[in-house]
């Protein structure tokens, strides 16, 4: 069996939108958009992200268009026939395992300032 695994660290380009299936489960979409290379050689590469389950739900309560963000996954090319034209369509979408919280932030926002340890915790070095 080949699994075609993708690790992908960008921004959303849309508000995550969650969707129930036939069979009840939720269903997030959204999408990337992953910069690379720098000056006139950088290059943007544009992608559609779908999540099931408690992780897409999750990915929707807590993030939105312009966050950075980290998927792990794996890829899947749909095909259909486009019903204006009659032409052959296809598009390659990451199907989301999982994904992670960066601390990349919008130039936009303030920067968050950080708690004392011992506030929330006690003295990092007392282990009672």
């Amino acid at each position: 069996m080949s699994r075609a695994s993708v690790q992908v660290l960008g921004n959303i380009t849309r508000d995550p939108e969650t969707r129930k299936t036939s069979a009840d489960k939720s269903m997030v979409s959204f999408g990337m958009a992953v910069n690379d290379g720098w000056g006139e050689n950088k290059h943007t590469s544009f992608f559609d992200v779908t999540g099931f389950g408690k992780r897409g739900e999750a990915l929707a309560k807590f993030l939105k268009k312009g966050d950075e963000v980290f998927i792990y996954g794996t890829m899947r090319q749909s095909s259909w026939d486009d019903k204006d034209t009659g032409a052959k369509r296809s598009k390659v979408e990451v199907i989301m395992d999982g994904f992670e919280f960066t601390t990349g932030r919008k130039k936009s926002e303030p920067k968050a300032k950080p708690k004392d340890v011992e506030e929330d915790y006690g003295d990092p070095l007392d282990p009672f």
